[in-house]
């Protein structure tokens, strides 16, 4: 039944038709009453990452928007994109960690930012995800270099 929970929450946050950050809040409450939550948030998340071919733009917006809040609050680690091979990434995933990104980047205190981007990188076993993020900046999000005359 716990598990029910976060994905009743997840569903009802991907139907909505913009972002509504009550369920960012809602999740981080459920994550600090029960630790059982936050795993289950964990794989809710891996799964739909699997499914973002298939998901509509504003699905995966809300969704996007939802990751960065549960990340920028702490009650997901960056960690949680361990399971993402961002060498490998369709145009819909592109877009879709793009917008977590920037939303993340864009709406916690640099402060905020410094620790989670420290957690990730002092993971002992984390090296992959640390590499992955970097050429996943590079590639996707660094400014694009215009041609000399054009």
């Amino acid at each position: 039944q716990d598990r029910e929970v976060i994905r009743v929450l997840l569903e009802c946050l991907l139907g909505e038709t913009a972002y509504n950050p009550y369920y960012a809040a809602l999740a981080g409450r459920l994550c600090a009453a029960n630790h059982n939550h936050k795993f289950t948030l964990q794989y809710a998340m891996w799964d739909h990452f699997k499914q973002l071919d298939q998901m509509e733009v504003r699905r995966m917006a809300n969704l996007a928007s939802f990751l960065a809040a549960a990340v920028g609050q702490f009650f997901l680690s960056l960690a949680v994109l361990k399971v993402v091979d961002f060498n490998q990434l369709s145009s819909r995933g592109v877009f879709f960690y793009r917008a977590f990104l920037e939303t993340l980047l864009l709406s916690v205190p640099s402060e905020t930012l410094d620790t989670i981007c420290s957690r990730v990188a002092t993971g002992a076993n984390l090296s992959a995800l640390r590499d992955s993020l970097l050429f996943f900046l590079r590639v996707h999000m660094a400014p694009s270099k215009k041609k000399k005359g054009a």
